[in-house]
């Protein structure tokens, strides 16, 4: 069990070193750390949040994103502030699979793939959430040019940390 623990682990390190060697060299303002954190949640099957127990890569980009390198894929989450986030060309996102979601009550979904734009603005402005969150969902197969493309897209259009 040692033996594939350390496989897959090695795996998620090496992609974690790579990502973040990769911002680096765009910009020095990005400042980065990272560290494994467990207790993260992930939908099952029938759209349920379920907790995770074991640890993963966690790669903090100072006050702009965390990037969660998981088994299955990669995640990054940011946040907008909320008027920020119902004054937002949502279209500058159509390329990007994302949800978006509460800050107090994080398990509070306003959009999920296939949802409408309409939907999930009037569940923001009923909602008592002062801050928006983001999630943008990359495959696996996302190499580290997709990944540093999507931080300077968040940096550029206002997302915080």
């Amino acid at each position: 069990m040692e033996k594939a623990l350390n496989e897959i682990y090695k795996k998620l390190d090496d992609r974690a070193n790579k990502t973040i060697k990769a911002i680096a060299e765009i910009s020095d303002e990005f400042i980065c750390s990272y560290a494994y954190y467990n207790g993260h949640y992930s939908k099952d099957d029938e759209g349920n949040y379920r907790i995770n127990y074991y640890p993963i890569p966690v790669i903090s980009v100072k006050n702009l994103c965390d990037i969660e390198i998981n088994l299955t894929g990669i995640s990054i989450s940011t946040k907008k502030a909320k008027k920020s986030a119902l004054e937002f060309n949502y279209d500058e996102l159509k390329k990007y699979n994302y949800e978006v979601y509460g800050i107090d009550n994080y398990l509070n979904d306003f959009y999920i793939k296939g949802d409408s734009i309409d939907s999930m603005l009037e569940k923001i402005r009923k909602s008592q959430e002062e801050q928006i969150g983001f999630s943008f969902i990359l495959t696996e197969d996302t190499d580290e040019k997709g990944i540093v493309d999507l931080v300077c897209f968040l940096k550029t259009n206002g997302f915080f940390y």
